[in-house]
């Protein structure tokens, strides 16, 4: 009767343990799965990463470098030297656009002051009658 049960427990056992051992075997290959997706998953981002690093390697090789584009600037100022001294001797020179200036706005502050003077008094009263500028015939 003992061995019996022995041999009953000895079995359960082995059937506990295999039952175990297929567990374990199924989660690992559950985690072989998915260190093969997590693999393949970083392999596709790399390669995105890398053909963006690419793309920008290409695109920097079609900027201008600093140097260049001071070299092109001296070149432009040499250029257009000529065009700039020929406007400067057309208009008189620096100080003949500023003379310019200073005509203008003079001009526009005495016209300012001659509509206050002219027109001034009856803005600011108007109990008196608008100063007739075409005088009736008599």
């Amino acid at each position: 009767m003992k061995k019996h049960i022995l041999e009953s427990r000895i079995a359960a056992l082995e059937a506990m343990s295999n039952e175990r051992d297929r567990r374990y075997d199924d989660v690992a290959v559950e985690k072989e799965k998915a260190m093969n997706f997590a693999r393949e998953a970083m392999n596709y981002r790399l390669a995105g990463m890398n053909e963006f690093r690419e793309s920008l390697r290409d695109q920097s090789s079609h900027f201008l470098t600093v140097k260049e584009h001071l070299l092109y600037i001296d070149k432009m100022d040499e250029k257009l030297k000529p065009v700039l001294t020929y406007i400067t001797q057309q208009s008189g020179g620096p100080r003949a656009i500023t003379t310019q200036m200073l005509i203008g706005w003079a001009g526009t502050i005495i016209l300012i002051l001659a509509f206050w003077f002219a027109y001034g008094n009856h803005m600011m009263n108007t109990a008196t009658a608008p100063v007739s500028i075409i005088q009736p015939i008599k």
